[in-house]
């Protein structure tokens, strides 16, 4: 009948809502506009599912482009994610943290609007180290390349109950053993495990 209606699938995609999922009929003609680079853009580099430039939508909050775009994966570490904007004069760049903006707990930071030109970091999750066993704090640690067992058994703390550190062992991902002692070299996503003393009577 020649009418024309504007759809917004993000919103049934990534929100639910079943209103903005029309029903077509026969003779309807659908129409994806390409991107207008001569409107607001953003660029989302980094650890990400789709890297590349996107046209912004009036008003968008970093949350709202995020999940618009499809952007996060495991891999994806938001707590270093950043923002590079450019200044309004004398060209200078400014960073800006997004965790906050993403964490979205009511302290002002969850409504941050992007801006043209901005610039979204995702940079990759940095593996962890587990520690477990005969150690005060036990649990995750982040990796550092090159770093031995004795070194993440000494950032979670040996107990007196621990025994020898010669008998420090570490595995793999896969459980499988990866080396004895506590000069071995410790690799991401793998597990330090220090053994307590077995006590009698």
């Amino acid at each position: 009948d020649g009418t024309t209606e504007l759809v917004d699938l993000y919103r049934y995609k990534k929100l639910g809502e079943l209103e903005t999922n029309i029903v077509l009929q026969a003779g309807d003609v659908v129409h994806v506009p390409p991107i207008q680079f001569s409107k607001a853009t953003v660029k989302i580099e980094g650890k990400v599912n789709r890297p590349g430039v996107y046209q912004l939508a009036q008003n968008e909050t970093l949350q709202d482009f995020l999940l618009r775009v499809d952007a996060l994966n495991k891999d994806a570490d938001l707590t270093e994610a950043y923002i590079r904007r450019k200044g309004n004069s004398n060209g200078s760049v400014e960073t800006i943290q997004a965790f906050p903006y993403l964490q979205a707990q009511g302290n002002g930071h969850s409504d941050l609007v992007l801006q043209d030109g901005d610039v979204v970091m995702i940079p990759p999750r940095q593996e962890e180290v587990y520690v477990i066993g005969a150690v005060l704090r036990p649990g995750p640690y982040v990796y550092y390349p090159g770093l031995t067992a004795i070194d993440y058994v000494g950032f979670a703390g040996a107990t007196g109950k621990a025994k020898g550190l010669s008998k420090i062992q570490v595995f793999r991902e896969n459980g499988a053993k990866a080396g004895l002692g506590p000069n071995q070299i410790v690799g991401p996503g793998e597990t330090v495990s220090i053994e307590e003393k077995r006590e009698f009577g």
